[in-house]
Order: structure tokens, then C-alpha cells, then sequence
């Protein structure tokens, strides 16, 4: 990350002299870190499932890194999870090209701005099934994505807004 290694060593003796951070939430926090820098579609959810510290713990550990060392985030796209939710689901290839169409359209119209990625990409990953005759149901789509049914309905009603200028 462009650090000099007498900077990454004064920022890390920081971080880790702070009451209450663990090795491990501080751990932890590195790998969501390194998944959010590059663009990695990895929710906090997702990492604290693994790892040996709470999620809360997680949190802070993250957000007192960021703050320490003012880290380059990349804002998460539906794009960036798609893949992964389509082949947990088993997906045809050409539902995935098309969700992540669906994707792409929602994003230029900028209606995936200050949403969840992994819910919008679920909307698309539907309404690509639809589209394509590929049957899943909104359930097995949110326990995937750690989402709603509800969140993908509204999210496939915004999509569909779009589909339909």
C-alpha cells in the first residue's frame, strides 16, 4: 500500500495499543481491509464468520484502521459480487452475463449508489433468471446474499424502472 516501513510500524504499535483491539479483530480487520481496497465484494458479515473475533469487534478494529491509516476504500459494486453469488447458486453462464448487464445499467443510472451490493446483485441475478428461464426464488437468493426478500423485491422494482425508460 505505498507504506514506509517505519510508518507501517508506528501505525500498526497505534492500532494495536488501543484498549480493547485483539490480534485477531485487528487480523481480521486486515483481510476486509485488503477486500475493500481492491475491490472485492466481502462483507463485514462474511469475514467476521471466519474469524475469530466478533463482528462488533471487526467493526471497530476497521474503523480504527481506516481512520489510522486513511485506507484507499473502493465503493463495493454489484458487479464486483455477482460472480460469486451465481456459482453458490449454481447459475447458468448466460444468466450471469446477464446480471451483470442488469448490473452495469444500474450502476450508469446510478441507482446502486449507497446500496448494498450483494442485495442489487441479487435483484439482477433474478431478474436475469426470469429473463432467461432460469427458476430461483427470492428466498434462496437472499440466504445467499445475507439479504432480504423484501431488499430484492426493491431493488428488482428499481431495476425494472430503469429496464423499462
Amino acid at each position: 500500500m505505498g507504506f514506509h516501513p517505519r510508518e507501517g510500524d508506528g501505525a500498526t504499535k497505534s492500532l494495536l495499543r488501543r484498549n480493547g483491539r485483539s490480534l485477531e479483530s485487528i487480523a481480521a480487520a486486515s483481510v476486509y481491509a485488503v477486500c475493500r481496497c481492491n475491490g472485492l465484494g466481502r462483507s463485514l458479515e462474511e469475514i467476521s464468520h471466519v474469524a475469530v473475533c466478533s463482528q462488533s469487534h471487526l467493526e471497530c478494529a476497521y474503523a480504527a484502521m481506516n481512520t489510522e491509516l486513511e485506507l484507499p476504500t473502493v465503493v463495493p459494486q454489484p458487479q464486483s459480487v455477482l460472480p460469486r453469488l451465481a456459482s453458490e447458486l449454481g447459475a447458468p453462464n448466460d444468466v450471469q452475463h446477464r446480471a451483470l448487464e442488469l448490473a452495469a445499467l444500474g450502476t450508469e443510472a446510478r441507482i446502486t449508489t449507497g446500496r448494498h451490493p450483494h442485495g442489487f446483485a441479487s435483484a439482477c441475478l433474478y431478474r436475469a433468471g426470469q429473463e432467461r428461464g432460469w427458476l430461483v426464488t427470492q428466498q434462496e437468493l437472499a440466504a445467499v446474499s445475507n439479504t432480504s426478500p423484501k431488499t430484492i423485491r426493491a431493488h428488482r422494482d428499481a431495476l425494472l424502472e430503469i429496464l423499462e425508460r
